[in-house]
């Protein structure tokens, strides 16, 4: 039931469930000081038609007492909350095959996946090399959503990790979006990111140091850090390509077993045909 809820859009709301949503919502309208049409309100109540009537009434409390809630509720604000509450800090199932359509098959492209992500991309991984994207959908949706309900079963929040692309400003794009996200702790994605360019005071402090004139230094500072910052682009272009690898072996691995066992699952048919 689960499964099919996320995926086929379920409707969960009944029409006798209306009059007490028209009530809270226009309630939540009318606390900002603003008015809403009945047309407006039936739109609202067919959009998020999906959620439990008590779930909605939750998501409307916490929009007041947020930020936003000096503006009037809108669907899509109530569907994030819910989205967020319903899936314990993980991506939906549409969410997660767009973030990995986006980053497989792509070496420039940098990934920051989910442990459940990851589930669903491996299950799916030899439909999408036969360029079968719908096929790989349906598959990665499957194990995606029973992963997902396992998951939530547990409490268990999502775990991020970043499988690293070749190119270094989408890399950086991807990682500062995920510590936006809150997907990455500062700490950790600093370990993706190039080191900070040094500033006048650091320059000073290695000038004394070093016993040189003002701009010697920084001259010696800006070279210095230049090769670290070269050096950590060089093993980070390294550990990219190495993952790359590592998950290419890894396919060819489970493609050659699944054909073994094609082969001899053939031997025992011709046998047993043979023997009949």
């Amino acid at each position: 039931m689960e499964r099919k809820a996320i995926q086929s859009k379920v409707i969960i709301m009944k029409s006798i469930d209306f009059n007490e949503f028209a009530d809270v919502w226009t309630g939540a309208w009318e606390l900002v000081g603003r008015n809403i049409t009945s047309r407006a309100v039936m739109a609202a109540f067919e959009l998020l038609g999906e959620f439990e009537i008590v779930d909605i009434k939750r998501a409307l409390a916490i929009h007041a007492k947020s930020k936003q809630g000096r503006e009037p509720p809108k669907p899509a604000d109530i569907a994030d909350i819910l989205a967020v509450r319903t899936h314990n800090g993980h991506p939906g199932p549409d969410e997660a095959w767009g973030i990995l359509v986006k980053f497989v098959g792509n070496e420039a492209e940098t990934g920051v996946l989910t442990e459940e992500i990851r589930r669903g991309w491996e299950a799916c991984s030899g439909i999408l090399d036969l360029g079968d994207e719908v096929g790989a959908r349906r598959c990665f949706l499957e194990v995606y959503t029973a992963a997902l309900a396992e998951a939530r079963q547990h409490g268990r929040p999502p775990q991020w990790t970043v499988s690293l692309g070749t190119c270094p400003n989408t890399r950086k794009a991807r990682i500062e979006e995920a510590v936006r996200l809150g997907r990455l702790k500062d700490t950790d994605a600093a370990g993706y990111l190039p080191p900070p360019k040094p500033t006048a005071a650091l320059a000073d402090l290695t000038r004394r140091a070093l016993g040189g004139p003002p701009d010697q230094g920084a001259k010696s500072l800006q070279n210095h850090m230049g090769g670290l910052r070269a050096l950590s682009e060089r093993l980070r272009t390294d550990q990219a390509a190495a993952e790359r690898r590592r998950r290419e072996a890894a396919l060819q691995a489970e493609r050659e077993a699944a054909e073994r066992l094609r082969e001899e699952l053939h031997a025992l048919t011709a046998e047993a045909a043979f023997e009949n």
